[in-house]
């Protein structure tokens, strides 16, 4: 994965930000540091990683992994519906930066975003997937069990009305059935805006962290008041 600050850092070199954001961005010191390249590089890749983590859950399916990693000293987090924007690290067993790391994750997952993550992780599980199918074929079934449909009299009889009749029942199955869908199609957006409460965008969340991250030095001229 190529490093996506890099992007914010040519956009605001091609004149896409302004004022303090188009200096902060488009300085020499903002592409070294977002290069990871430079004298705080492991304090950089720690704030970055310690700042996901009050934005985005951690992925349910691969906490243990990502502990057993970090127990090595090697940071690789997997985060829930967002690439982790920074490459693999790693510190030493005893560091304190480490340990912040540690406590960050443990912290992420008891939170009720990472509860979020795992309710939508459930919701996409293929048998839960079944039983929302089903379900949606019952309440689609009791309508059509309501419904008025043109009998053989009506047939019969007035053809113009019974096609009427028929057509308006298909309809209305049709709205119930696109209905059911919909709300969970909402839930489940909710559940992952849930599971992802600091995450507007991708470019947006690149930028947050680099205000928060990558502010240059106290002493620089570009640090953000």
């Amino acid at each position: 994965m190529a490093n996506p600050f890099l992007s914010i850092h040519a956009r605001a070199l091609n004149g896409g930000y302004h004022g303090v954001l188009a200096a902060l961005f488009s300085s020499p010191e903002y592409k070294e540091r977002t290069e990871f390249a430079g004298q705080s590089k492991l304090q950089d890749l720690t704030r970055t990683q310690l700042n996901l983590l009050e934005r985005v859950a951690l992925d349910p399916r691969f906490l243990d992994r990502s502990r057993a990693l970090l127990g090595r000293g090697v940071v690789h987090l997997e985060l829930f519906g967002v690439s982790n924007p920074t490459p693999l690290f790693e510190l030493d067993r005893g560091s304190e930066l480490l340990q912040q790391l540690r406590a960050a994750v443990d912290k992420n997952a008891s939170s009720a975003m990472f509860r979020a993550a795992q309710r939508v992780l459930k919701w996409r599980e293929p048998r839960r997937a079944s039983r929302g199918r089903n379900r949606e074929d019952v309440l689609v079934g009791r309508l059509r069990e309501q419904l008025t449909w043109p009998d053989r009299t009506v047939w019969t009889q007035s053809p113009d009305l019974a096609t009427k009749m028929h057509e308006n029942c298909i309809a209305q199955l049709r709205t119930r059935r696109e209905t059911i869908r919909a709300l969970r199609h909402e839930r489940l957006h909710a559940l992952s805006r849930a599971a992802t409460p600091g995450v507007s965008s991708w470019t947006q969340l690149l930028e947050d962290i680099s205000i928060d991250v990558f502010q240059p030095r106290e002493d620089s001229a570009l640090a953000l008041a």
